[in-house]
């Protein structure tokens, strides 16, 4: 999934996003997170 996937998805469909311990959020999800957080930011 890219960031720009994130646009095409419905009002329903969700992007699971794995954590740590410590709630850091993990993995290619976390990637995706950071980029559209940045955007927004």
């Amino acid at each position: 999934m890219l960031l720009k996937d994130l646009y095409d998805l419905t009002s329903v469909e969700r992007v699971k996003v794995s954590r740590n311990s410590h709630g850091q959020s993990l993995g290619l999800e976390a990637r995706i997170l950071a980029g559209y957080l940045g955007i927004i930011a």
